[in-house]
């Protein structure tokens, strides 16, 4: 079948271009935005001579419009997909959404090339539903079962043409049965523009009876995706089933950038990828993967050379309505226009991947705005976690101010949207020659021993440079403990929502800092809140950013894994996850000080030479909570005893009380130990970095030995503030050299000792967050 696809595709070409002749308006004139991109004149012969009418906003609308003092570095097109039925709606746009933009393009029935003069009966849209069902009839094969990728696409057709539950009960089944090939005729037509004269920055896909706030959607686009070559696209709402399956609520809006548009034009050749295999950064071998797994069933209508736009548009034209007596279960149309873009937008790589913060899967290559989600299947969501997700999805048939994008509107509604004056949000300011006040959340007893209280209350109190204020409205920074403001519950995040919603439209920091240990790929949030503030302004720091950590029986030692991929944030709702380790805690300090009494960290006798504060495998079960996490620190326990212990004084165990509350005081008979101690060992978890002793030990005047971390902490360098051992074998042979090598061991510990007190206090780590983001704020 696909051997005769050209010439036919072809055929229709010529055909069109005369009927189409009379009816094309004068293209664009090339702009000076990109004037360095242009198509090389062989390209252009490929797309069909479809017509492009471009309607401009006349001085006469546009005088009687509150025009908004905004303005964009961005270009952007606009294409509608409306109908003759009702074309006041598409005038509603022109006259409000089209000032904004570059281009604005309207479709209705007259432009449907795929199927020329669609026209079916109810008798006809009754036909097809029963002929897209499955199985269509006995003999048919069973439906692909639900683990393979894509299966709900096709479990998804009985509910796209179910007559009795959907399709009979609109007024025009026929026509909404034609429209779904509008779109992809519309996208034609755009495409077919630009190629005649340069690129958007952003192309806008949505339908006649959406309204958009363009300048709070450029905004948005201009803080958050500002580099337009970057391929992304982005549903105003995404459908999300429960499956392995996304797509655009197409109503809302879907946004490509101009890189996203250079794949739908990038020209597809398998004839040299060997490599087949899905590829985030290899566009044509992904390409090239996905026609042989065929998931759509779209292989037949592939034809070497073509581009992804040629590619779809041959997808959608090949099976026409009128012919559907004679489809078969593999050459048919089944699918929702929106359907076709959820999958070619997907799995071909249009945008680029996304590490989604909640759906990482492979084919997740389309965010959303804001995160405005729906999820098709509804079951196990009550009506807080609907709302939490949905965002803009939720504005259906009304439109109120603080919509962005609305969808089932009318023409009026359209229009009084369009009379909003835009104003960005104003930052909120402090006296520069002032510490900076910073509200704390959650606003705790702080005398709960805790990483909110050891760092954050802590450092903000202890910083020349900071102020802690409990007026949340005239703080410019706002600093949340993720887990102590409990936002895997939503009644605290409702809490936080309000906070968020008091000061809408003004524009602060606000870092999220995420302590717990698990070595998860996502981040505890309050997606309802991030919505709400300016998102360009959110922040967030993880202590465990390491995935992969293991222990390694063969090796007996643990593998080092890699750093989590959270990818880029600001895809989500703010800005990327960095890393915040552990810093030293003030109570430590005091402690040591409490008991030198004066006295010279450096002259103090050390009379244990090596301490690891871990018991040996079968001792001291009761104190510690081992579980399989601590097979590195048995292990680490083991050779140090073995094999040190008969020639040197040795410390192995738990001093002090151990779990909830040997981590979060600091006990006189642990600072004890450390500071007898000339050596101590610290050992990660096997499944994540980072933790309390690492600093301690520094403190201590201790030369400090670890495992080798990814996120070692800020300015420790090996060998020179701290010994690196890389296996059991080199821990021993490491801490024999530096017993026997007194001036370098002291000069390792005093090297560690005074980038823990100079560049690790709670006053420190809480200003490096501030510092590090501050410069969006205050400059």
């Amino acid at each position: 079948m696909a051997a005769g696809l050209l010439p036919t595709v072809m055929a229709i070409s010529i055909g069109l271009q005369f009927w189409y002749a009379s009816r094309v308006t004068p293209r664009l004139p090339a702009t000076t935005h990109d004037a360095s991109f242009a198509f090389p004149e062989e390209r252009m012969a490929h797309l069909l001579p479809i017509a492009v009418r471009n309607s401009s906003l006349s001085l006469a609308n546009a005088a009687s419009l509150s025009l908004s003092s905004f303005s964009s570095n961005l270009t952007i097109d606009i294409l509608s997909i409306g109908s003759l039925s009702r074309p006041e709606n598409l005038q509603a746009q022109r006259e409000t959404m089209g000032r904004y933009v570059r281009s604005f393009t309207g479709v209705t029935e007259a432009d449907d090339h795929s199927e020329p003069h669609c026209s079916l009966s109810r008798q006809d849209a009754q036909a097809i539903a029963e002929r897209c069902k499955i199985p269509r009839d006995k003999k048919g094969s069973d439906p692909p079962s639900l683990d393979q990728p894509y299966s709900v696409l096709y479990l998804r057709r009985q509910v796209y043409a179910q007559w009795t539950g959907f399709l009979s009960k609109r007024e025009n089944p026929g026509g909404w049965l034609c429209a779904q090939k509008r779109a992809n005729d519309g996208l034609q037509i755009v495409l077919q523009q630009m190629m005649q004269t340069t690129l958007p920055d952003y192309l806008l896909l949505i339908d006649d009876d959406t309204f958009i706030d363009i300048p709070q959607l450029t905004y948005y686009l201009q803080t958050i995706h500002p580099d337009s070559s970057k391929p992304l696209v982005m549903a105003g709402c995404l459908i999300r089933f429960r499956e392995s399956f996304s797509i655009p609520f197409g109503g809302f809006g879907t946004f490509l950038s101009k890189g996203a548009l250079m794949r739908l034009f990038t020209p597809i050749s398998c004839a040299n990828v060997t490599a087949l295999a899905p590829s985030d950064d290899g566009f044509i071998q992904n390409a090239c993967y996905r026609l042989q797994q065929n998931l759509f069933g779209e292989r037949q209508y592939f034809q070497e050379g073509m581009s992804l736009t040629e590619f779809m548009h041959a997808y959608v034209s090949t099976h026409r309505f009128a012919d559907h007596a004679s489809w078969t279960k593999e050459s048919s149309y089944c699918v929702h226009s929106d359907w076709v873009w959820g999958y070619f937008f997907n799995y071909y790589n249009v945008g680029d991947a996304l590490n989604h913060p909640k759906h990482p899967e492979s084919y997740n290559k389309m965010t959303s705005y804001r995160l405005s989600e729906q999820y098709a299947m509804k079951w196990g969501l009550n009506i807080q976690q609907r709302m939490a997700i949905e965002g803009q999805c939720r504005y259906t048939k009304t439109c109120p101010p603080e919509a962005h994008m609305c969808h089932y509107v009318t023409a009026k509604q359209i229009r009084e949207g369009g009379q909003r004056v835009f104003e960005e949000p104003k930052w909120v300011t402090h006296d520069s020659q002032q510490p900076i006040p910073i509200f704390l959340y959650p606003f705790l007893n702080h005398t709960i021993e805790h990483e909110l209280k050891h760092f954050l209350y802590d450092g903000i109190q202890q910083s020349s440079r900071l102020t802690l204020t409990k007026d949340h409205a005239n703080a410019p920074v706002w600093i949340v403990d993720v887990r102590r403001a409990g936002f895997s519950s939503k009644n605290f995040c409702n809490r936080f929502v309000q906070l968020a919603r008091s000061v809408n439209g003004q524009k602060r920091i606000v870092i999220l800092v995420y302590w717990d240990d698990e070595p998860i790929d996502h981040f505890w949030d309050c997606y309802r809140a991030t919505r709400v503030l300016d998102s360009t302004t959110v922040y967030r720091y993880k202590r465990s950013i390491v995935k992969g950590r293991q222990w390694n029986e063969t090796l007996q030692f643990t593998e080092p894994g890699s750093i989590i991929a959270f990818g880029n944030w600001r895809d989500h709702s703010g800005g990327p996850v960095r890393h915040i380790g552990y810093g030293v805690r003030s109570d430590t300090v005091d402690g040591v000080e409490s008991i030198l009494n004066g006295a010279s960290i450096w002259e103090i006798e050390r009379s244990v030479d090596v301490s690891h504060f871990w018991p040996l495998p079968g001792k001291g079960d009761k104190e510690v909570l081992r579980g399989k996490a601590s097979q590195l620190r048995d292990a680490v326990s083991s050779a140090i005893y073995d094999k040190l212990s008969q020639i040197h004084e040795v410390f192995v165990g738990v001093t002090g009380q151990a779990q909830e509350t040997g981590r979060n005081t600091a006990q006189s008979a642990y600072l004890h130990k450390l500071l007898q101690s000339k050596i101590v060992v610290v050992s990660q978890k096997d499944n994540w970095e980072d933790h309390y002793r690492l600093m301690e030990a520094l403190v201590s005047g201790a030369m400090v030995m670890t495992d080798s971390m990814l996120t070692l902490p800020n300015k420790l360098q090996e060998n020179i503030s701290i010994v690196i051992y890389h296996s059991l074998d080199e821990l021993v042979a490491k801490a024999q050299y530096y017993l026997d090598h007194e001036d370098e061991r002291v000069a390792v510990a005093k090297a560690g000792y005074d980038i823990a007190m100079n560049y690790h206090r709670s006053w420190h780590l809480v200003e490096r967050m501030v510092s590090e983001v501050r410069g969006v704020a205050f400059e």
